[in-house]
């Protein structure tokens, strides 16, 4: 009901995440659990989710630097990709390789808007869409083998 009021208030058409899916999957789910499915979604009807998650690796984790502090600091994962998260993302903007999220509300509204601040100031095109293999686009593509 707060959140409604606060919807009710402003005129707000959108709202950002970073894994928005994640974000809006657990929401939902909250949401029909604790009205036993008399309301069935969190947000309004109309009010659009975008994911900074899928901005980010469409700009930031696309920069060579950003490929560089990875590897150099060993956000990798076992299977050679470099790493996405939200963790990694504020590091290298902050440029604080000990960084370590707190993973609470207001922490997070924090780190995420720092996030999406850089995306925007990249002047590039704004992938807000919810997109759950985003991690993928800064991957380097392995040469396909002869045969």
């Amino acid at each position: 009901q707060a959140i409604l009021a606060v919807f009710e208030r402003y005129p707000i058409t959108a709202v950002f995440a970073y894994n928005a899916s994640f974000d809006s999957r657990a929401l939902n789910t909250t949401q029909r659990y604790l009205t036993k499915s008399k309301y069935r979604y969190f947000l309004p009807y109309g009010v659009q989710v975008w994911d900074i998650w899928n901005f980010a690796c469409n700009t930031i984790c696309l920069q060579k630097r950003y490929r560089k502090f990875c590897l150099e600091n060993g956000f990798v994962s076992a299977s050679g990709n470099i790493q996405t998260s939200a963790e990694v993302v504020y590091a290298y903007i902050s440029k604080d390789v000990d960084f370590t999220e707190e993973h609470t509300g207001l922490a997070d509204v924090f780190i995420e808007t720092a996030i999406l601040a850089k995306c925007y100031a990249t002047h590039k095109k704004c992938h807000r869409e919810i997109n759950r293999a985003c991690w993928r686009v800064p991957q380097v593509k392995k040469p396909k083998g002869k045969g």
